[in-house]
């Protein structure tokens, strides 16, 4: 029974070359029958050694095999000689892009995501890659790299409001609260006009410029925040709750009580 599944993963790793789970699938079924992966790296070695139509799917394959072992370096190898073998073709190039990005060697990934992404035809690869290198750029600083790959991502996504809010959701989270800012603005003129989607890119707005340290632009923003999220309950608990921490910041929480008192608060986030 082992011998037939490990036969059927095996045609499934060289249908699907470059795609980590059949092959992880694979190994597992090895290391099961055998304790470990020896047999497995000598069945691909041999097929990648053997020239025909199928010796480009058994490279890649055979460079996945080797990063599963541990051998990063032959993996290395084996990945490039599949580049040599069909190098219009995109999944060699991305495998080798990801081994370089779990090694961080974040400069050479990016050479090779940016390879790919010239080859690539399908819209949803294309955009996984863009986000993978707009995160690389975050990762290095490189802040207009970023934000030539995230407007690629923005022209892809047909207007899309959460596509537009990404990279400055990504700044936000590592900290760049000042450059999030300059982000969330755009958001908020790309929202105008659309109430459920202004809320929202406002209290995103509202929360990096607090983080920044501009406390009363802030407080400007999320009561324009809370004009336009209507009823929306989740969004302004999150809006009344980022407001009480700035007012907490600059110790001035009594103020915030008199204000809400004053607004006689019949709804449900007020009280």
């Amino acid at each position: 029974a082992a011998t037939v599944l490990i036969e059927r993963y095996t045609r499934v790793v060289l249908a699907q070359p470059g795609s980590p789970f059949p092959l992880q699938r694979l190994a597992q079924l090895y290391r099961e029958r055998d304790g470990n992966i020896v047999a497995l790296v000598k069945d691909f070695e041999a097929r990648a050694a053997a020239s025909g139509d199928a010796q480009y799917a058994s490279l890649v394959s055979l460079g996945g095999v080797y990063k599963i072992d541990g051998r990063t370096d032959d993996a290395v190898k084996a990945y490039e000689r599949s580049i040599g073998l069909k190098s219009t073709d995109p999944v060699a190039i991305l495998a080798l892009a990801r081994l370089h990005q779990d090694r961080a060697d974040l400069a050479a990934a990016r050479t090779r995501y940016e390879q790919a992404l010239a080859l690539q035809t399908v819209p949803q690869d294309r955009e996984q890659t863009l986000r993978t290198l707009m995160t690389l750029a975050l990762d290095t600083k490189d802040w207009t790299a970023a934000k030539g790959f995230h407007d690629k991502l923005v022209a892809m996504g047909k207007a899309s409001l959460f596509v537009k809010g990404e990279l400055g959701r990504e700044l936000f989270s590592r900290g760049e609260y000042v450059r999030a800012e300059s982000e969330f603005k755009d958001l908020v003129n790309a929202a105008q006009g659309d109430n459920r989607a202004l809320g929202p890119a406002l209290k995103e707005l509202g929360r990096a410029q607090a983080k920044a340290g501009k406390n009363p632009e802030a407080l400007a923003t999320l009561k324009r925040a809370l004009g336009a999220s209507g009823s929306e309950a989740a969004v302004r608990t999150e809006i009344y709750e980022i407001i009480a921490e700035v007012y907490r910041k600059d110790q001035k929480l009594p103020m915030l009580i008199k204000d809400l008192e004053n607004e006689h608060p019949s709804d449900f986030q007020r009280l």
